[in-house]
């Protein structure tokens, strides 16, 4: 049999199987023939098996090993999922549904798994976030991106706001026919509150803060800017800076250095406050102070701007300027010398004068507080140093001392030093003084000649003094001689108007009886007169008193007609009386002495 099989050859059949033909046994029984090619079959049906089992057997190792590397993804990504540092949820685009999310989405959304599991991203968006974030899913939707981020809020289930920065992407994965997408969100509620109170801090800062891009645009303009330069922020974030507040004279520079500084960060006025002109919205240039920085960002160097309105203290700088100047001008012309003393080294500054009061070119030798003593006078170095020291040691609240001082030159001056004190150790002992030095040699030759002739005044106010008292003297003889002539006057005179008075009642004849009126009339007069003497007399002694009392002014007027009419004639004069003026009342007078006149000899 094992001879007859290993004779055997292959040879195909109609039905395309191999038959086993015997070639050196044709008496072989047709059942065996039957057996051998069934068996022949058979083995080739075998080793079909088999391939198709070594086939069966790879494939399912590759899909053990495919199961396992799938377990193996899923597992990483369920573990990238739940571990994740940002909140990831799986949400459907349609209904806004989550139809997963980790645990620190639901951290920073601050829901926990059950509540969102039946809320929509829309429920807990704050409603002024909630237009921007449809309108940017809208352009989802629609193809126009694969991609958007934004700043939101969240609004807690405690009522509490949640600030994170939301970054949402479409997903190649669709459920029940709905498209997906994965959403992102940091949190950055921390991030934001700083923002917050940076921005606090910049919209309370007095000096404008500003920064620009790599392109030269503002992207940041605080409050005191708008303060500052007048454009609101709504008018200034996005413009240029250059253009917008540059004067045109600094733009040629500007074009030159920018490259430089989009390249590299670096320029000539970074790191650096600088002194210029910035224009206002109105049109004027306003002097500022600019301190400059460079940032790099993600888009490149930014600079940072810091911008301080020094127009007032430009103008107090200029009146300082101006008043320096005038002060300068004065000590000039006052020819004072002005010094500034540190006691501790023993230097001093000095202007210009104080060099040529000591007989010095200016600034022909160093100043110093030894210089200054050794070209006091012998005679006054001790007085002097113990004004100082009593000053100094507050013995006496203020230091001024004259003293005599002998030039470079020899010559003899005479000084006047006043100081104060300005600075202090930290033990409260004196280090710094300044004051002045003035030169007083012709104010004391004057004083010296005012004094010269005050002494005079005084010799000539005793001899006026002296004379006064012998006119005073010579005053009273002459009183007392009126009143005494005066008084020798009175006999005869009453005696002539005795007489008078007698002949008035005698029947004469109408013009002597007007003579005789006109006697006794004169010589009224004249005791008149010796009453007045007698007046003067008691007004010099102080002890005449006046009563006035209403009279009638015709009376008056009438008796000086007749006493003085006839003398006026004579002298070729016309006494006239006008008619009296309208009085609202009686006029005063003193009624003893209202009727004196006295004749002027020389009419």
């Amino acid at each position: 049999m094992d001879g007859s099989l290993r004779a055997l050859k292959t040879a195909p059949t109609e039905r395309g199987v191999a038959s086993i033909h015997p070639h050196s046994h044709r008496g072989v029984k047709p059942v065996l023939s039957f057996l051998i090619s069934r068996l022949t079959v058979g083995v080739q049906a075998l080793f079909r098996v088999g391939q198709r089992t070594n086939r069966l057997r790879t494939e399912q190792e590759r899909f053990q090993q495919a199961l396992a590397r799938a377990q193996q993804s899923e597992e990483f990504y369920r573990a990238v999922f739940a571990d994740a540092p940002l909140g990831m949820a799986l949400t459907d685009t349609h209904s806004g549904r989550f139809r997963e999310f980790n645990d620190r989405f639901s951290a920073i959304a601050g829901w926990t798994h059950e509540e969102l599991s039946q809320l929509d991203w829309m429920a807990f968006t704050h409603p002024d976030d909630l237009q921007a974030d449809c309108d940017h899913l809208a352009r989802l939707r629609r193809g126009e991106c694969d991609s958007f981020h934004m700043r939101k809020r969240y609004i807690r289930s405690d009522g509490s706001i949640a600030w994170v920065h939301l970054t949402l992407a479409r997903v190649s994965l669709t459920v029940d026919q709905h498209p997906h997408h994965l959403a992102l969100i940091e949190d950055i509620t921390e991030h934001r509150e700083t923002e917050e109170r940076l921005r606090c801090i910049t919209d309370l800062a007095h000096d404008a803060i500003l920064m620009v891009d790599p392109a030269g645009a503002i992207t940041y303009w605080n409050r005191a800017a708008t303060t500052i330069l007048g454009y609101s922020a709504t008018e200034a974030l996005g413009q240029n800076l250059h253009r917008l507040l540059a004067p045109e004279r600094y733009l040629g520079a500007h074009h030159a250095a920018f490259p430089q500084f989009q390249r590299t960060g670096q320029g000539a006025a970074i790191g650096h406050t600088v002194e210029l002109f910035a224009k206002h919205q109105d049109g004027r240039e306003i002097a500022i102070e600019l301190s400059l920085s460079a940032v790099a960002l993600k888009d490149g160097w930014n600079a940072v701007g810091i911008i301080r309105d020094i127009s007032a203290r430009k103008r107090l700088e200029a009146a300082l300027s101006a008043s320096e100047e005038r002060l300068r001008l004065a000590l000039e012309a006052s020819r004072e010398g002005v010094w500034e003393c540190d006691l501790s080294t023993d230097t001093a500054i000095a202007n210009d004068q104080w060099f040529v009061q000591l007989g010095y070119a200016p600034n022909a030798i160093e100043p110093t507080c030894a210089l200054w003593k050794r070209h006091i006078h012998p005679d006054d170095v001790e007085a002097v140093v113990r004004r100082l020291d009593d000053y100094l040691q507050e013995r006496t609240p203020r230091y001024c001392s004259n003293y005599r001082i002998v030039t470079a030159a020899g010559e003899r001056r005479w000084h006047r030093c006043t100081g104060t004190i300005v600075a202090r150790d930290a033990h409260g002992q004196p280090v710094r003084l300044i004051g002045t030095n003035t030169d007083i040699t012709e104010q004391r030759a004057a004083m010296e000649q005012v004094k010269a002739a005050h002494d005079r005044r005084k010799l000539a106010e005793e001899d006026l003094r002296a004379a006064k008292q012998a006119a005073d003297d010579a005053n009273l003889a002459k009183s007392a001689f009126l009143a005494h002539m005066a008084h020798e006057l009175r006999t005869p005179l009453n005696a002539i108007l005795g007489l008078a008075q007698v002949l008035e009642r005698l029947a004469l004849a109408p013009e002597p009886q007007a003579l005789v009126q006109k006697m006794r009339l004169a010589g009224g007069a004249m005791l008149q007169i010796g009453n007045d003497i007698l007046d003067l007399a008691k007004i010099e002694a102080n002890q005449l008193g006046l009563a006035a009392r209403p009279c009638r002014l015709s009376q008056v007027l009438t008796r000086l007609e007749a006493l003085q009419g006839e003398a006026a004639r004579a002298k070729v004069l016309r006494l006239e009386i006008a008619p009296l003026p309208a009085l609202d009342g009686p006029p005063l007078c003193w009624p003893i002495r209202s009727g004196w006149s006295r004749s002027c000899s020389t009419w």
